[in-house]
């Protein structure tokens, strides 16, 4: 992580996964990870500035996220999965804006959509503005944040 950016998403994505999913990053990932994005959420914000927050999740993440958060050992249907992925995203971009803009500022922030993964976070996406990787015990996770042209600070 080079940015100022980055480096705040890097620590606001993994708090929000400590604290909502009992999830912490590991250092070393499996190869295989980064290329393993099976479902995606995104979630648009208005404000000071305009943009969106997309959290990609491989497969073995989605059942444990969804069980944690639901505090039981059942990982829950494929929907609970996937609301449980858009929450954790939702939660994400309202605890990153203040980070970003400032305390004071108000953002309006939009219900989390799937979205789909291949051609979010393939190769022929826009550039985010910031992107981080968190590899997991339990999976994967991307996170990409978008900001509308000449947003940044």
């Amino acid at each position: 992580m080079t940015s100022r950016l980055e480096k705040q998403l890097f620590q606001t994505a993994t708090l929000i996964f400590d604290e909502l999913a009992f999830m912490l990053p590991v250092p070393e990932p499996d190869d295989d990870q980064e290329q393993a994005i099976a479902a995606a959420v995104s979630v648009e914000f208005q404000g000071p500035f305009r943009g969106r927050l997309i959290l990609g999740a491989s497969q073995e993440l989605l059942p444990t996220l969804a069980a944690n958060m639901l505090g039981e050992e059942n990982a829950g249907s494929p929907g609970q999965q996937l609301d449980a992925l858009g929450e954790v995203a939702n939660v994400i971009c309202g605890n990153v804006l203040p980070v970003i803009a400032g305390s004071e500022q108000v953002f309006q922030i939009a219900a989390p959509e799937v979205c789909d993964s291949a051609t979010v976070l393939g190769s022929d996406r826009d550039s985010p503005a910031a992107e981080v990787h968190l590899p997991l015990d339990e999976g994967y996770a991307q996170v990409l944040l978008f900001l509308q042209h000449g947003a940044l600070l």
